[in-house]
């Protein structure tokens, strides 16, 4: 993943990265060759995945990481 050019604001309403062949292959895999479409496809994976319990970073390397919230 690339280094962002600014920090990150929670009220963002722009996105404006550049894409990397892979990256730009997959939004519009999902959008059906429509850029804007996949956007929202990926949104809403995962946002599906993230209700079902998916947590980036979690699992690495086959074991899963206890997180602080259940340590406790």
């Amino acid at each position: 993943m690339s280094a962002m050019a600014r920090p990150c604001k929670l009220d963002t309403v722009q996105f404006r990265r550049r894409l990397t062949p892979a990256q730009r292959a997959i939004i519009l895999a999902a959008g059906a060759g429509d850029m804007t479409r996949g956007w929202h496809e990926v949104l809403d994976f995962y946002a599906r995945a993230h209700n079902e319990g998916y947590r980036p970073g979690l699992v690495t390397n086959g074991s899963v990481k206890q997180s602080e919230s259940d340590a406790g």
